[in-house]
């Protein structure tokens, strides 16, 4: 058995995020090791300046945004906090990566990932998710992303984040894009490996869900609301006949909007609706993993803000690319209609379910 610290985003309530680091967590505690994440908050600082922005232009009538605290997140993630405190071991509150603290923790191994761990704007000192200070053979990246297509490292990053990485027992990323960056800009061979919520079975979600019933209904989990998607909805509505519910809360991430109205619901109630779905409509990563995990008749909208590659590198590895759909605004009745055979599907996942498992389990040798 092996203590594994695993370096991921702050878990507060993208719902992928925290699923992904619950199931890579299943997964070690399945091979006998001991994971415990590191529990790195984001900063809120408290800068005079910005009330004094936001009640001067509530005086004049302007549209506001209220500065962003601690306080203010805390309340929106009330609901999946509590499934990260019952679910999630986490090590203690730190805002960067405490290197003293993570070194006197002595730990057996490192699993940085998944999720786009690997985005330079993710942390102040992209260098500490390489693990820069950390002097251990058993460094291990497993499924990360860089979050998107273009390469956004600086030169100086690029220089020191590849003499780290080739200190990497194994390194394996989740998209085509980010196998490429690994071989070009930093010389390293990358294994292409699935998401960690792809190594559990749709049976170790619905344990987490408290209701089976039959929802009947078309789900969405959008993102990034436009008039377009919206209206690909309302169409996919009238040519099932069936009324559209959301996962989420398309309010979570609107600034202008109270706190009380961007309350996240509970991964629970996010994980029964998916579950229980219909009909699928959704421009989120992990919206369409999920959908995939429980068999689900899905589009997936592509979603060109937050990465392109990581919707067609999963949806071609399992013969669904056709359920990418570029362009909201075409016809897509077809795909309403079309339903996709999951054994076909399943014939290929479980494949590379396999060959992912595997390949984590003999970093750990």
């Amino acid at each position: 058995m092996m203590k594994v610290a695993i370096i991921t985003h702050s878990l507060r309530y993208n719902y992928g995020g925290i699923l992904q680091n619950y199931a890579l967590q299943q997964v070690l505690k399945r091979m006998g090791h001991e994971p415990i994440t590191l529990k790195i908050f984001r900063v809120f600082p408290q800068k005079p300046v910005l009330y004094v922005k936001y009640l001067a232009k509530a005086l004049l009538g302007m549209k506001r945004l209220w500065p962003m605290s601690k306080r203010r997140m805390d309340a929106i993630c009330v609901n999946t906090d509590k499934f990260i405190n019952a679910h999630i071991e986490m090590s203690p509150l730190m805002n960067f990566i405490d290197r003293n603290w993570v070194i006197c923790q002595n730990y057996d191994a490192f699993v940085v990932g998944s999720d786009q761990i690997l985005h330079p704007g993710s942390y102040t000192r992209i260098e500490d998710i390489f693990l820069s200070f950390v002097e251990n053979d058993k460094k291990i990246m497993y499924a990360a992303s860089f979050g998107g297509e273009k390469w956004m490292y600086s030169q100086t990053q690029e220089k020191e984040c590849a003499k780290y990485i080739r200190k990497f027992k194994a390194v394996s990323i989740r998209e085509n894009t980010g196998v490429t960056f690994m071989k070009d800009k930093f010389g390293v061979n990358a294994n292409l490996v699935l998401d960690p919520t792809l190594l559990l079975k749709a049976e170790d979600y619905r344990k987490l869900i408290q209701s089976n019933s039959t929802e009947n209904s078309i789900v969405t989990y959008i993102l990034d609301p436009t008039i377009e998607k919206n209206t690909l909805i309302s169409t996919c509505s009238k040519i099932l006949g069936k009324n559209a519910v959301q996962a989420g809360n398309d309010q979570m991430d609107n600034p202008c909007a109270k706190i009380k109205d961007r309350v996240a619901p509970s991964v629970e109630t996010w994980l029964e609706k998916i579950a229980n779905a219909d009909f699928i409509i959704t421009d989120s990563y992990h919206g369409t993993i999920f959908s995939i995990i429980f068999k689900k008749n899905f589009i997936t909208i592509g979603n060109h803000k937050r990465g392109m590659d990581r919707f067609s590198t999963i949806l071609g590895m399992i013969g669904l690319s056709d359920r990418l759909v570029l362009d909201p605004k075409k016809d897509c009745d077809r795909l309403f209609l079309t339903l996709i055979d999951y054994g076909k599907v399943y014939s290929l996942l479980e494949k590379h379910q396999e060959e992912s498992t595997a390949l984590l389990r003999k970093s750990f040798c």
